[in-house]
């Protein structure tokens, strides 16, 4: 795993003068972009995601490496993103008297490769590889959370000893 030195990234927040993209922020831009196709793993196909301030990416939506660095010289980088996690880099914490070192999307990633139920699996046929219920990066309006909800209550037992999932049942009424 791979644990890059995260004290010379002050070039994310200098990255305009004089109306011009500032060299620091052009050269930092390709080595994240070089960095984060170093693991396939996290992407999907050619794309990553792209870490620009614009409300609809914030390492949310996958683009094509062009687009990154397009919404990255137009929107920076959100902020203080400067662990890339979501890339693929290291996060160390520190414990007692040892490091304990662990990737937080490859973990992730490893856990749902194999979707363990039918709406887990079209949810992921639909989202992508970005899927991940236990992951929350903002707190979901009333429909989200209602919908989480529903998720949640179809992974339960419909009466004390019925092996078949709620989910189940209710497909079998639909058809």
């Amino acid at each position: 795993m791979e644990n890059m030195n995260r004290t010379d990234r002050q070039w994310m927040n200098v990255r305009l003068r004089d109306g011009f993209l500032t060299d620091e922020f052009e050269a930092g831009t390709e080595e994240f972009v070089d960095f984060a196709q170093r693991h396939p793993e996290l992407m999907d196909g050619t794309k990553i995601r792209c870490p620009c301030n614009d409300r609809k990416c914030q390492n949310r939506s996958f683009q094509e490496l062009d687009i990154v660095r397009f919404h990255l010289a137009k929107n920076g980088f959100v902020r203080d993103y400067y662990v890339w996690y979501k890339h693929g880099e290291t996060v160390v914490q520190q414990t007692s008297n040892q490091n304990v070192q662990r990737s937080v999307e490859s973990d992730v990633a490893i856990e749902y490769a194999q979707p363990n139920n039918a709406c887990q699996a079209m949810l992921m046929d639909v989202i992508g590889p970005s899927f991940n219920p236990n992951v929350t990066e903002d707190i979901p309006n009333l429909a989200t959370q209602e919908l989480y909800e529903m998720l949640k209550a179809s992974e339960q037992e419909v009466w004390p000893g019925c092996n078949t999932p709620s989910r189940e049942i209710v497909q079998y009424m639909i058809l």
